[in-house]
């Protein structure tokens, strides 16, 4: 993180690259998170989304409270944190029980190919 204002990050962050202002968050393997400051953005604020969501059968914006903004890094961090949390325990509004399952067997075929190509 950039900053050292709000909660230490409970997951690992890696940066995208010497130069960016881009983070990719990590549960083990499980990339989930994505934290990035826009350039030329006058408020200096940091956005966050899940990217954990690819493999949805349905439209993700359907599910409220998966992106926002943070004032800090650590911020954004803990935000998106929190939403990945909350969206593993099936507590975004707007999820059904079968939103989850979708995310992990997207998770289970990719791992699945990589495994093959090797």
């Amino acid at each position: 993180m950039t900053d050292k204002e709000g909660p230490r990050p409970r997951y690992r962050w890696v940066k995208d690259g010497p130069s960016d202002t881009g983070f990719h968050a990590y549960d083990g393997e499980r990339g989930f998170g994505r934290l990035i400051q826009p350039p030329n953005d006058p408020s200096n604020s940091w956005e966050w989304n899940l990217t954990c969501l690819h493999g949805l059968k349905k439209n993700p914006t359907l599910i409220v409270g998966w992106y926002g903004r943070a004032e800090t890094s650590r911020l954004g961090a803990k935000a998106c944190e929190d939403a990945y949390e909350n969206f593993m325990a099936g507590k975004l509004r707007g999820m059904v029980p079968e939103d989850i399952e979708d995310v992990l067997a997207l998770e289970r075929r990719m791992k699945s190919r990589r495994e093959e190509a090797e």
